[in-house]
């Protein structure tokens, strides 16, 4: 048996960005970026194209026409909306550990849920922040999976032979560190927009985030709560962060207001169900 600094004595090996990846991150810089283009990049990994097109088909987006295409959902979304598909979607891809570490798809439906929630929660504000609180809410417990994938004996011993819900702190005592802090790190090994580093490293203490990300945090920390109470998947934990008043009132909604979301989102989560199975 390792010691229990053994993850966080590994933490220079997360794994890197996946290539086309890497190769979309640089047409980020691009004002002329075409539909072709980024289609020829994300057609090299027939993986990401698959989540990809079940993402751009669910209910988030709204489309009603079916999209078949990279260059179509591009054309429709724009290269922004795309980037950031398939820069979650690397994530899950990359560090999928095998299924008897973790059922990926329960998985994917607590993030999926935690995303579609958070986006909802923060309805008011501008198209791309709502994409940006989708993405943030994907992701958030990324960490979990960089645990799974490094060391499932650790992982199952953890997460699944204790008895007692398991809290932040217990976490890292035993890992050396906690799913926050990993999922951060990785976060800026991809260069992930800094609001989504924040929602991945801050969404178990919202009241620690930077002001100018306090929204994005604390709208991702409320939608985990509401997951972890409805049972919406799983990811590995039942552990979620105490109600935060801080980050309640930074959204600025009435509980008649919470009702209408929670209805909205359940919703999308049930019509999106394909979209839980792999690849």
């Amino acid at each position: 048996m390792e010691t229990c600094n053994s993850i966080a004595e590994r933490l220079k090996d997360l794994p890197a960005m996946p290539g086309v990846v890497i190769r979309l991150q640089s047409l980020t810089k691009r004002d002329d970026v075409g539909s072709r283009e980024v289609a020829q990049i994300l057609e090299k990994d027939t993986a990401i194209v698959a989540r990809v097109l079940k993402l751009v088909n669910s209910p988030f987006y709204g489309i009603s026409q079916g999209v078949s295409s990279i260059e179509e959902a591009v054309a429709i979304l724009g290269f922004n909306a795309l980037h950031q598909l398939a820069l979650s979607t690397a994530v899950f891809h990359t560090l999928a550990p095998g299924d008897s570490v973790l059922d990926i798809n329960d998985f994917w439906r607590h993030s999926f849920g935690v995303g579609t929630i958070t986006k909802h929660l923060c309805r008011g504000q501008s198209k791309d922040t709502q994409n940006e609180a989708m993405m943030g809410g994907l992701l958030h417990d990324v960490g979990r999976l960089v645990f799974a994938s490094a060391d499932a004996e650790k992982f199952n011993a953890f997460y699944y032979e204790r008895a007692a819900v398991t809290d932040i702190e217990d976490e890292a005592e035993f890992f050396g560190v906690d799913h926050q802090t990993v999922g951060a790190l990785l976060a800026e090994k991809w260069n992930f927009p800094k609001s989504i580093t924040h929602m991945i490293g801050k969404h178990h203490c919202p009241e620690q985030a930077p002001e100018a990300y306090s929204l994005l945090v604390g709208a991702v920390s409320m939608a985990d709560l509401l997951c972890h109470t409805m049972a919406v998947g799983f990811s590995a934990s039942s552990y979620a962060t105490d109600f935060s008043c801080a980050a309640w009132q930074q959204l600025n909604l009435e509980i008649s207001d919470l009702e209408v979301i929670l209805t909205d989102a359940l919703s999308e989560i049930d019509d999106a169900e394909h979209i839980f199975s792999s690849p």
